[in-house]
């Protein structure tokens, strides 16, 4: 799964793509935000996300949902509180499943830089 930062051209940027998800990498990246705590943790190279163009997502527990920021360049902090990030594994759960047909996206986090997660690359 590759993550991408798009900075302008569409209604929805600023935003942060999760592009050609798979079943099993989208299953170890709910595997790595069931265990997100107060410390940042890298998903950028984690759990086969691919970083495009040196973009770097860090994600924190934090005591409310703060949603995404860009630290720098193309760095990116983003911070749910507990039942936030609940609420994005739920969000991520269907493309976790096999696909029969078709292709999708989901927004994860809206405001500021936008998340989201597409199949296709296509939202």
């Amino acid at each position: 799964m590759k993550l991408d930062f798009i900075e302008t051209g569409a209604p929805a940027c600023p935003l942060l793509r999760l592009a050609y998800a798979d079943p099993a990498t989208v299953t170890q990246l709910i595997q790595v935000l069931r265990r997100v705590g107060p410390t940042p943790v890298a998903l950028d190279g984690a759990a086969g996300v691919e970083p495009v163009s040196g973009v770097r997502l860090h994600v924190s527990e934090g005591k409310a949902d703060l949603g995404v920021r860009r630290v720098e360049n193309e760095s990116f902090s983003w911070v749910m509180d507990h039942e936030g990030w609940l609420q994005v594994i739920d969000l991520l759960a269907p493309f976790a499943e096999p696909k029969t047909s078709g292709n999708g996206f989901q927004y994860l986090s809206q405001g500021g830089v936008a998340v989201i997660i597409s199949t296709d690359g296509h939202w």
